[in-house]
C-alpha cells in the first residue's frame, strides 16, 4: 500500500519567459515546472505540471509514449499576477489514472523542479516551497 496519494506545494512566477507556451513548437519554456515521477520495471511515468507564460490553462500536451517513458505536460497556471504565491494540490492517483489509464499505480519515485527559458531565449524565474505529500 502506497503511503502518499496527494501532493501540495506553493509556487510563484517572478519572470515569465517571453511567449513561453509548452504546447507550441519551439516555445516550450515555463516560469515554473514541477515533475512528478513513478517507475514500474523499466518504464518511467512522468507528469510535468507547468506555470506557462501564455499557454492555455488546463491544456495537456507534449505526450510521449514509448516502452521506457510515458509523459504528459499539464498547464496548471498561466500568466500573472507575478510575485503572488499560488497553492496547488494534486490527487496523484487521479492524475495517474487520467493520464496513463492504468489501474495499478507504481511507487512514487520523486519530484523535480525546473525553470526554463532556453527555447524563447528569455529570462524566466520562479520560487517554490511548501512541498508536502499526504495520504
Amino acid at each position: 500500500e502506497r503511503a502518499f496519494h496527494h501532493l501540495t506545494w506553493k509556487w510563484r512566477a517572478d519572470v515569465l519567459p517571453r511567449g513561453g507556451d509548452e504546447c507550441a513548437r519551439g516555445q516550450g519554456d515555463s516560469a515554473a515546472v514541477v515533475y512528478v515521477t513513478w517507475k514500474r520495471a523499466l518504464r518511467w511515468y512522468a507528469l510535468k505540471f507547468v506555470w506557462s507564460a501564455v499557454g492555455t490553462k488546463g491544456s495537456v500536451c507534449d505526450r510521449k509514449r514509448n516502452p521506457f517513458v510515458a509523459q504528459d505536460t499539464i498547464i496548471l497556471e498561466t500568466g500573472g499576477p507575478l510575485g503572488v504565491w499560488r497553492t496547488e494540490t494534486i490527487d496523484l492517483d487521479a492524475q495517474f489514472h487520467a493520464h496513463f489509464g492504468d489501474d495499478e499505480i507504481p511507487d512514487l519515485q520523486g519530484l523535480g523542479l525546473m525553470t526554463d527559458g532556453d527555447q524563447t531565449r528569455s529570462e524566466s524565474s520562479a520560487d517554490y516551497g511548501g512541498f508536502a505529500l499526504s495520504p
